[in-house]
């Protein structure tokens, strides 16, 4: 069984500045993720991570955001999407506004699909006792759907956390989010990369198939009502 504690990827420095935001597109339906290194990592030769997409995907094609938006268009081949890196808001969630700003093009881009992505995983748990992360969480969604336009899923964690688990929990079901589960995803081997990887941080991240799990989970959600 997987732990957080054990992704020792840093949070930090996962991406410059001006590579937080990606996607392509402008046109209806506009899909916005949200997300931290599994989502979106730049290159880093430290951990022996040389992509530039969700780690460890085996390629770009085979990370969730690449799988998800595949399916989608399968019924609309015209979507756009976009890819909010928020490793940086994880580390200092109680800020809100001063590390938000930096992905006001995204608010402005007017999404009307969310999907939150297994955020919360490098938040210090020591920052759990002196913030209360489901509110900030929620003004996290708020900020990124301000008109309560979008419809929204979010998941909690792929390394189990119940703590944080239950601030998601609460923070969707004030922001009227869908929430969906993937914690049984960290307690299988398989839907690791374990093994393809020397760093043991990067290797306990999703494999391709832990990927297209969470993109088939992601899919399905967006289709229930």
């Amino acid at each position: 069984m997987a732990n957080e504690r054990d992704n020792t990827v840093p949070a930090q420095d996962q991406l410059s500045q001006d590579a937080r935001i990606r996607g392509e597109g402008k046109s209806s339906p506009r899909i916005l993720f949200l997300g931290n290194s599994i989502t979106l990592h730049g290159p880093k030769a430290d951990i022996g991570w040389t992509g530039d997409w969700g780690m460890a995907a085996s390629e770009p094609e085979k990370d969730y955001v690449h799988q998800t938006v595949r399916m989608l268009r399968a019924e609309n081949p015209g979507l756009s999407w976009r890819i909010g890196q928020l490793a940086d808001w994880e580390r200092a969630f109680w800020l809100d506004r001063q590390v938000l700003d930096d992905f006001q093009c995204l608010r402005d881009w007017q999404p009307e699909v969310i999907f939150s992505v297994i955020l919360g995983a490098n938040t210090p748990e020591e920052t759990l006792d002196s913030h209360d992360f489901a509110l900030h969480y929620a003004r996290m969604l708020h900020f990124f759907n301000p008109e309560n336009r979008a419809r929204v899923i979010a998941t909690n964690l792929f390394w189990k956390n119940p703590r944080k688990d239950a601030a998601i929990a609460q923070a969707a079901a004030e922001a009227g989010a869908t929430l969906i589960d993937v914690n049984d995803l960290g307690d299988r081997d398989e839907m690791m990369a374990l093994g393809q990887f020397a760093h043991a941080g990067v290797a306990m991240h999703p494999s391709d198939a832990g990927m297209a799990e969470i993109a088939r989970r992601l899919a399905d959600a967006l289709h229930k009502r």
